[in-house]
């Protein structure tokens, strides 16, 4: 089965649509752009083995392409990204921290089938950490809204869970200045 998840929360999706590095580089998908895209990204997971795919994991157009798939090791943010269903195969089955689940769920399918594709020129508009519910709502306190100090420590811990279970694959977490980004560390692989 083929499956597209979105979180409730993305605003929309952001196409670069020619080089630079300024937002005027940037445009919103436009109408119907998203059900081709999503048709395109099954037919290329056909073509490739892969059984997931993603956007480009920075809004920032200077982290963006104009055009390319990257097939390597990398994270699939979990806003939005569609995947092939294998309810045999137990060694996709998350087993570590929810603060790390969309790193999680990245690196078993490229463990399992050596790619994933993530599209370099289309970013989700999203907010993280600003809205309410989901993961946001494991970390409050009531009244006092998230603790990133709880959310930070979590994930630290899951990002060591993945490095050992994936040593190839991600690396030991890194500390960041900015709460809100990742210590998990994916390393440059590239099977196929």
């Amino acid at each position: 089965t083929y499956v597209v998840s979105i979180d409730d929360d993305v605003e929309g999706i952001s196409w670069k649509f020619k080089e630079g590095d300024s937002q005027d580089s940037l445009e919103t998908l436009p109408p119907g752009g998203l059900v081709r895209l999503i048709y395109d990204a099954r037919e290329r997971m056909r073509e490739t083995g892969a059984h997931l795919w993603g956007l480009n994991v920075s809004q920032n157009p200077r982290n963006m392409r104009t055009l390319g798939l990257s097939v390597s090791n990398g994270l699939v943010n979990g806003y939005l990204n569609g995947f092939i269903t294998r309810p045999h195969c137990r060694e996709l089955l998350r087993k570590f921290a929810d603060a790390t689940e969309d790193s999680e769920f990245a690196v078993r399918h490229y463990a399992k089938d050596g790619v994933v594709l993530r599209y370099r020129m289309y970013a989700g508009v999203t907010r993280p950490f600003c809205n309410r519910g989901g993961l946001q709502q494991k970390f409050e306190i009531a009244g006092e809204g998230i603790t990133a100090d709880a959310r930070k420590e979590e994930e630290r811990n899951g990002a060591k869970e993945l490095h050992k279970a994936f040593p190839r694959l991600i690396g030991p977490p890194r500390p960041r200045k900015d709460k809100k980004t990742m210590e998990v560390v994916f390393r440059r692989h590239r099977k196929r």
